[in-house]
């Protein structure tokens, strides 16, 4: 994984390529009763909520976060 974030709105059918980039996407419907747009902590639980990674898993932020640890944790062991 590549450790990039795509938020936005995309078509259907194009999570597919940009899971293939190694992306993490989230997808989500703006709207005035759910999702309001000026309600940016909303919008952000939504985001975070929706993320998905290559393998399809919804709520995938433990799977972005533990990556992320992983390539830390092994730039630290090859500093040693």
């Amino acid at each position: 994984m590549s450790g990039e974030v795509a938020r936005r709105s995309r078509p259907a059918g194009s999570a597919s390529a940009l899971d293939a980039l190694g992306f993490a996407t989230s997808e989500l419907q703006i709207s005035e009763t759910e999702t309001p747009l000026h309600h940016l902590q909303t919008v952000y639980r939504r985001l975070v909520e929706r993320l998905s990674i290559g393998d399809g898993d919804i709520g995938a932020l433990r799977s972005v976060v533990d990556a992320w640890f992983y390539v830390l944790e092994e730039d630290v062991l090859g500093l040693w």
